[in-house]
């Protein structure tokens, strides 16, 4: 199973004599990720007593400790690269990652992947350069997330989502990458099959179209790149030919080489692509800062795929901090399917690159904003309590926020912060999917409601 948490270790008034310089002293606070994650093998044993089977307790025994990204971060570009957030790999009914495979993004804008513990190597597959996004504070990336729920199935999401990741700027900006697979993932046959026979029927469907244009050409070389990348990563046996088809196997596994030396197509880097959606001031809220400019996305959450008749809708929500230091979640929309993200690599030429982009180009859209009041949680006389570290990480504010989805009930969200926990329940995906699939322009019946549970002092 892909790690369920990951807990982050802070050494007060200790040097680490390991790294290339020293690491400061926290006093207590922390800006970043600390530069030194581990990974905890953990075996459990339960323990029954048959007097009374309700005392039965569970005893863990730490096993083996791991640093995944040791070896990149001591050999990291810039020794003063920090990190913005490590996340688990996505795990679905259709898609098993190995054990202890996780990614991890930098303050200098590499998506690091550790492929488990059966491996344990690195590879990155996309890094860019700060400079090409701005070096202001609201041009800079803060999260990521994978476009996977544990829910997530073949029925609702293709193989080209589940290699997807979404990027998050700091100004509310979502950028989208594809293709980004660990090394070893079981996948579901039926899933490569079916975006294999995709970009079969987009390659001859351009192949066939006499109009030569450039943005032909920039698509006819994408769907080759990515149909190229499907051979390499799960084999022949996955493809739509005959043979192929009569074996039947139900699962394929990924394979990523892991040196450059390697001539297959999983080592190319792929391209940054969007902006997927651009944040924008409802109209309902223009006048007020806290829906407006001045809120500071903080962390992303993608909460599943909903389709209705042929229409299929994927959704996130953006946890972002108001002037008045209150928590406000917007929810956004993109068009499911196969033809959002696609792979796309990038030794792409600046003209393909830009013709591709136009394509989906701000294709998602923020339908719902909800405000949610912290300051009147919690009393002045609690205050004392109110900094309770927030496992989310990073720098800016994300100590104090972080988004949990609901492993049970479809459109339900926990969000943590200092002061307590809200509970979101939200209808966002479904009503758009049903009123685009019945060409209906407007509906108000979304709803986004939250309850909120007091954080309890600690004994």
């Amino acid at each position: 199973m892909p790690p369920l948490l990951l807990i982050i270790i802070i050494l007060l008034n200790t040097m680490n004599m390991m790294r290339k310089e020293e690491m400061q002293h926290c006093h207590g606070y922390v800006c970043t990720l600390p530069n030194k994650p581990f990974l905890f093998q953990i075996s459990y044993s339960p323990s029954s007593s048959y007097n009374d089977p309700s005392s039965s307790t569970t005893i863990g025994k730490l096993m083996e400790c791991i640093e995944p990204f040791e070896e990149y971060l001591l050999h990291a570009p810039s020794s003063k690269s920090s990190i913005l957030r490590i996340r688990p790999s996505p795990a679905c009914t259709d898609m098993i990652c190995p054990p202890g495979s996780m990614a991890m993004l930098t303050s200098d804008y590499a998506l690091v992947l550790y492929h488990g513990i059966a491996k344990t190597f690195c590879t990155t597959p996309l890094q860019f350069p700060p400079e090409e996004f701005g070096e202001e504070e609201e041009e800079t990336f803060v999260d990521f997330c994978f476009m996977t729920t544990p829910s997530s199935s073949s029925s609702s999401l293709s193989l080209f989502t589940m290699m997807s990741i979404l990027f998050l700027k700091s100004n509310g900006h979502v950028y989208g990458a594809s293709p980004i697979v660990f090394d070893s993932t079981i996948v579901s046959t039926k899933l490569v099959r079916d975006a294999n026979t995709f970009l079969d029927g987009e390659i001859l469907r351009l192949q066939h179209h006499h109009t030569e244009t450039e943005n032909k050409e920039a698509r006819y070389r994408m769907c080759r790149g990515g149909k190229q990348f499907l051979l390499d990563a799960f084999g022949p046996s996955s493809s739509t030919t005959t043979a192929a088809v009569n074996r039947n196997p139900y699962y394929v596994t990924s394979y990523i080489a892991s040196s450059g030396t390697d001539k297959s197509s999983t080592i190319w880097p792929i391209q940054l692509q969007g902006p997927l959606l651009l944040s924008k001031t409802t109209p309902a809220a223009a006048d007020d800062d806290d829906y407006g400019i001045l809120s500071k996305a903080l962390v992303m959450e993608y909460f599943g795929c909903c389709t209705s008749a042929n229409v299929s809708l994927d959704g996130i929500v953006i946890a972002s901090s108001s002037s008045s230091n209150n928590k406000i979640l917007s929810f956004g929309i993109f068009p499911g399917g196969m033809t959002t993200l696609l792979p796309r690599f990038a030794f792409e030429t600046l003209d393909d690159q830009s013709i591709l982009d136009s394509g989906n180009y701000n294709c998602g859209a923020i339908v719902e904003c909800i405000q949610l009041q912290e300051e009147d949680c919690v009393e002045e006389e609690e205050a004392m309590y109110t900094n309770a570290l927030v496992t989310a990480g990073g720098g800016n504010g994300r100590l104090d926020c972080d988004i949990v989805m609901d492993p049970v009930k479809n459109g339900m969200l926990h969000v943590v912060s200092s002061k307590g926990i809200f509970t979101v329940t939200t209808n966002v995906l479904s009503v758009y999917a049903h009123n685009i699939a019945q060409d209906v322009e407007y509906n108000s019946n979304t709803s986004a409601t939250p309850s909120f549970m007091r954080q309890q002092q600690q004994q």
